[in-house]
């Protein structure tokens, strides 16, 4: 019984009636035939689901309901027919079986002339890899031959090397392919007594089984359902014709077309038919219509519609429905259940057409101008990224929860040509929100394979490509961070975060040790291996370190990591351990071995390295040893006896963790995001497509050089593109409300266009053509349902509240924009004194200071972009924190009267032994320019000295400043004090460079510590000079008038005041730029002198061509004033640099490095 009907709900409301009326035993199962789990979840919450008194609902229990595949089905019934003992439980021509036979088989027959390019193919196959890829792909052709071409096969086995066509002629096999029909027939010899099993002999045997029986087996169901499957093998459809003899079929065909269209073709068909150079016969009459079919009807339907059209011909040809339908019309049923998808909008209509078969020219007639801004039906979004896709998609989604209150998440559905690539995007755009946001919609991602989803399996993953990988130090802490393997070695989650600080610290960054190393390039160095690492760690336990940094604590060149102390020294022991196991599995996983050994060696693998730590782990763990039973269990069956290398067993393995299956979770009650898979025609109140990008879609899946089929097409076969075709078509007919395109329409780089697929071009001019605009009649309807969107979420355009882009992603708007109209914090009062230190902290970046120290919001993360990867040179960061350690190392050894360039020398060979420097040559060149460096600064840095001849004892600052909502006390020291005659100076030492490119301007942004320190050397009543010495010049802080000095401090402190209270419109790189431009305070608008000043702080402020700016470096600045504009167009910028910046910039000098005596 087939039953044709355009919209799932009424075939599965007929089903649920057909099972009410005439309902099976009780303890019969009902068996479903699905091709998705996505079919199958939706009957079943159907079925679940509470009567109605429309007759609609479900009748409110789903048990006793057994959903299978077609092909494991049609075996089932293989075996019930022919008897268990004619038929295996598992077939012996099973694909999984069937590599290892190959793998076999393949090597025995390379001596024959036909087998030629298979021996050339196989040449240098040392692992075996390329003889199991081949077998791979030859069982997977020949398990396709088995379904579709079963006349071939038969043809085959009784000697003959032939291929028929549809009319049974044959046609010799090409003497390059006729190793395929030796290699079946060595491979039916092989199975000895299963050589009869195949799907191709058991389909003849059991349909003339079924044609001879009188009663029905015991083990065949009294009824089978098939739902929801756009196609279906012959092969299977005639068993199910068989078996309506003895059981009843119930086939539910979702037909997108109440008419007839077995004979609808497309355009670009129809041309290719008539651009042959022979014409048809005369006398030949034609179809009817033929030669008008492709125009006759609807564009659409006839250019995505191949793979339905084909079944619902193959279909015809088998039905008889005069048999069943007074049935129907007795139990008050159908057997056409087709009705209108409704009128009231735009998708409806092109819905509607399609049913009708309307053509072009009647749809145009038929329907009213379109109101596109009334008509939300349909709309296409264009976007620069996969991540833009789902941010908008996100927002849109929200807009439409927004303005229908009886939608919910999980009236929607969103699909992708690859979830895979998807998963990730989808998760750092709907998975960043707290479930308490009220933007927080619960969705779920179907169709991920195991490899994604559980993280034992991505260990394993792991664990199996050690031989290539060099074993970074990231890649062992994402081993540790799964739970299971932490579990194994006895590590928590903090003792984690404890070993990745000793890690970096220790300096490990790839390879265990010199040996390990040698893998990838020629040598032997230990340097920043876990081997060397691991030592520092022990030693470091073993002999502490010296906070002085003067004692040399190293032993045989390793220098101890301090910081391993305590109980959390014992977290070394099980890291020793994992290291220790990785060793010895990167050794042992290299030998190849048999199956069976294989199987153990897994088992030990597994053991080693993971303990269950949830019901989740043990159910992941215990699917790995059932796949990797599998694998021996098949290499047993198939008399796979060769030693097998890692590559073909981990390829194997691997595989089949990711096998797809039933019970993947679909339709959870939330919004779904799953892949666009064959026969998910499940219906959505609004339908999400992703990706569709030129290329991308239909996807493209080149057959097989050896693939017979490609060459010789048949209706039924199955397609990759025309698959593709057939599922937009049923996601286009699912969607009941809307429907919602993107794809990748601008290059990220130069916003250049980039077309989108040319399904979704085919759909965009069939609207162009079909309806016209209520606006504007001359505009295309394409223009109007589409969005293009900005490169940024961020774009002021979703911010501006007119046009049509919107976002709900608030935390983009201006930070100060949300503040300004709710209370002000109230300054800080601090509980202790203030030092020199956090007052310098401040003036260097006083948004930054503000959100850490009054808000507690740390921006700055750590990140080393070269963690994986030991040192080859330094950047100017690390060059300037070794001169500093080095600068100091110089100043306690000459404190403490010590040999300064020992000191030097041990601070530098400490630095190697660390794994800071790089090795080898690198490391000597480094050392020399280092020490060269630090050696002119203390040639000039003794100059000033020698000038400044006297120490002189430190000032100890501890004063309280009466301010206007408080008092602060100011406690700190000032050192380093020189004096000559009756002056004094403080002396300096900076490891930066203090001066522009000209050394002609002092870089006042490098001095800001030093000021501080200057002003302060004034609170005692004393003037004073300040000479800092840097690595290109000198520079000179002029003695101010003690007077002046307190008023400069004090208004600093006055500023620190209020940057408690808000972030403070100063940028310390950018002020100066604009002081030094000619900048002056702007009292009400900025005169044409200041626009100069204005363009040139800009350029420092905002990112160019060459420069991240000042607000790119500091993400502080960027949440505070994210461009210049807002920095300075209130005019409070430009007053404190004028208070704040301009007395440094007038005070400081580059002055001569030598001889410079007080004036």
């Amino acid at each position: 019984m087939v039953v044709h009907g355009n919209k799932p709900e009424s075939l599965r409301q007929l089903l649920i009636s057909w099972y009410q009326q005439y309902p099976l035993a009780p303890l019969e199962n009902e068996i479903i035939l699905v091709q998705s789990n996505g079919i199958a979840q939706w009957l079943k919450l159907s079925l679940a689901s509470s009567a109605s008194t429309d007759g609609l609902g479900g009748i409110g229990v789903a048990a006793a309901i057994d959903a299978k595949l077609p092909s494991s089905f049609v075996w089932q019934i293989y075996r019930a027919v022919l008897g268990e003992a004619a038929v295996p439980e598992e077939s012996a021509f099973d694909k999984r079986l069937m590599v290892w036979r190959l793998m076999r088989l393949i090597p025995t027959l390379t001596h024959l002339p036909e087998f030629a390019p298979l021996a050339r193919f196989l040449a240098h196959d040392d692992e075996l890899i390329k003889r199991y890829q081949l077998a791979e792909k030859i069982a997977d052709l020949f398990d396709q031959y088995q379904v579709y071409r079963a006349d071939w096969m038969h043809a085959w086995a009784t000697g003959r090397d032939v291929l028929l066509n549809t009319q049974l002629m044959e046609t010799p096999l090409q003497a390059e392919q006729r190793w395929q029909a030796i290699l079946w027939r060595q491979l039916l010899a092989d199975m000895g007594e299963l050589q009869t099993t195949s799907r191709a002999a058991l389909h003849v045997r059991c349909t003339e089984a079924l044609s001879s029986l009188s009663s029905r087996p015991a083990k065949l169901p009294r009824r089978i359902t098939v739902f929801g499957l756009s196609s279906l093998p012959k092969q299977t459809l005639e068993i199910l014709v068989a078996l309506s003899r003895h059981a009843q079929i119930f086939l539910c065909v979702q037909n997108p077309c109440e008419h007839y269209w077995a004979d609808v073709i497309s355009a670009r068909d129809y041309s290719r038919q008539h651009a042959g150079r022979h014409a048809r016969k005369h006398t030949v009459a034609p179809l009817q219509a033929a030669d008008s079919m492709h125009i006759a009807s609807h564009p659409l339907l006839a250019a995505w519609g191949k793979l339905g059209r084909d079944y619902v011909a193959l279909l015809d040809e088998l039905d008889q429905p005069q048999q069943y339908r007074d049935l129907f019309l007795q139990s008050g049923h159908k057997i056409d259940l087709f009705e209108s998808h409704g009128t009231s909008c735009l998708l409806n209509q092109l819905q509607e057409d399609i049913r009708q078969l309307r053509n072009i020219t009647e749809t145009r007639e038929h329907w009213a101008a379109l109101d596109a801004s009334a008509d939300t039906s349909i709309r296409f979004h264009i976007a620069h990224s996969p991540q833009r896709e789902v941010e908008i998609l996100h927002d849109q989604l929200l807009d439409a929860l927004n303005h229908d209150e009886t939608l919910r998440p999980r009236d929607m559905i969103v699909m992708v040509p690859d979830i895979q690539r998807y998963a990730p995007h989808i998760q750092a755009v709907f998975g960043q929100l707290d479930i308490s946001d009220d933007r927080y919609i619960p969705f779920s991602i179907s169709d991920l394979g195991n490899g994604q989803l559980a993280p034992v399996f991505r260990a394993l993953n792991y664990l199996l490509n050690l031989q290539e990988s060099r074993l970074t130090a990231a890649d062992v802490l994402d081993l540790l961070d799964v739970p299971a393997v932490r579990t194994r070695f006895g590590i928590t989650e903090d003792g984690l975060a404890i070993l990745e600080r000793w890690i970096d610290q220790s300096r490990i960054r790839w390879g265990l040790n010199s040996k390990h190393r040698q893998y990838f390039f020629n040598g032997e160095l230990a340097q920043n291996s876990w081997s060397h690492g691991l030592k520092r760690m022990l030693l470091g336990y073993a002999v502490g370190a010296d906070p002085t940094d003067r004692e040399d604590r190293s032993w045989h060149d390793i220098e101890p990591q301090g910081e391993v102390a305590g109980l959390d020294a014992a977290l070394v022991g099980p890291l020793f351990m994992l290291i220790e196991t990785l060793e010895h599995w990167l050794v042992e996983l290299a030998q190849p071995t048999t199956a069976e050994a294989w199987q153990e060696r897994g088992q030990r693998l597994i053991h080693d390295f993971f303990q269950s730590s949830s019901s989740t782990d043990t159910a992941h763990l215990l699917e790995l040893q059932t796949s990797l039973n599998r694998l021996t269990q098949s290499c047993k069956t198939a008399g796979m006896q060769e030693t097998l290398s890692l590559a073909v067993v981990k390829t194997h393995w691997l595989a089949q963790l990711d096998q797809p299956s039933l019970s993947q979770r679909f339709m959870a009650g939330r919004l779904t995001f799953a892949t666009l898979m064959p026969m998910r025609a499940v219906p959505f109140r609004m339908v999400c497509i992703l990706g569709m990008n030129d290329g991308d879609y239909p996807r493209s899946r080149p057959p097989l050089d050896f693939d017979l089929m490609a060459t010789d097409p048949r209706v039924g076969d199955r397609s990759r593109r025309e698959d593709d075709r057939y599922m937009f078509l049923e996601a286009l007919l699912s969607a009941r409300d809307r429907l919602y395109i993107s794809w990748v329409g601008f290059n990220v780089n130069d916003n250049s266009e980039i077309p989108p697929s040319v399904l979704v071009s085919q759909l965009r001019d069939h609207l162009d053509n079909g309806w016209r605009r209520l606006d504007d009649a001359k505009m295309k309807v394409s223009q109007a349902l589409t969005t293009a969107h900005p490169l940024h979420p961020f774009s002021l355009a979703y911010f501006s509240g007119s046009g049509p882009l919107f976002s709900y992603a608030k935390e983009w708007l201006h930070p100060l924009n949300s503040t300004e109209s709710g209370p002000p914090l109230t300054p800080l009062r601090p509980e202790a004194a203030i030092s020199l230190h956090a007052l310098a902290r401040f003036l260097s970046n006083p948004s930054q200071y503000f959100y850490e120290q009054r808000l507690g919001v740390y921006l700055n993360r750590q990140d080393d972009p070269d963690e994986d990867h030991e040192p080859f040179t330094l950047d100017a960061l690390t060059r300037w924190g070794f001169l500093n350690t080095l600068i100091a190392t110089r100043l306690d050894a000459r404190a403490m009267q010590a040999n300064e360039a020992d000191a030097m020398a041990s601070s530098l060979q400490r630095l190697e032994r660390s794994g800071d420097l790089p090795f080898g040559t690198a490391s000597s060149l480094i050392k020399q320019e280092l020490t060269a460096l630090v050696d002119a600064l203390f040639e000039r840095y003794d100059q000033q000295l020698q000038a400044w001849p006297t120490k002189t004892e430190d000032v100890v600052i501890d004063q309280v400043f009466l301010l206007e909502h408080m008092s602060v006390r100011v406690e700190d020291r000032v050192s380093s004090l020189y004096h000559h005659a009756d002056a004094r100076c403080r002396i300096s030492i900076s490891a930066s460079k203090l001066a522009d490119q000209a050394r002609k301007q002092a870089r006042c942004h490098a001095l800001v510590r030093d000021w501080l320190l200057h002003l302060a050397g004034h609170l005692d009543g004393t003037p004073i000079t300040t000479m800092i010495v840097g690595q290109d010049v000198t520079i000179q802080l002029a003695a101010l008038d003690v007077a002046t000095a307190r008023q400069y401090f004090h208004t600093l402190l006055d500023a620190w005041q209020k940057g408690s209270a808000k972030p403070l419109p100063l940028a310390i790189k950018t002020g100066f730029k604009w002081l030094e431009s000619g900048g002056q305070v702007i009292r009400d608008q900025p005169d044409p002198s200041q626009i100069d000043a204005a363009i040139r702080g800009r350029k420092i402020y905002e990112p160019g061509f060459d420069s991240p700016g000042e607000v790119g470096l500091s993400p502080y600045l960027k949440l505070a004033y994210p461009d210049f504009e807002a920095l300075w167009s209130k005019g409070d910028f430009s007053l404190l640099c004028d208070e704040l910046l301009q007395p440094l910039l007038q005070s400081a000098s580059v002055i001569a490095t030598t001889n410079n005596k007080p004036s």
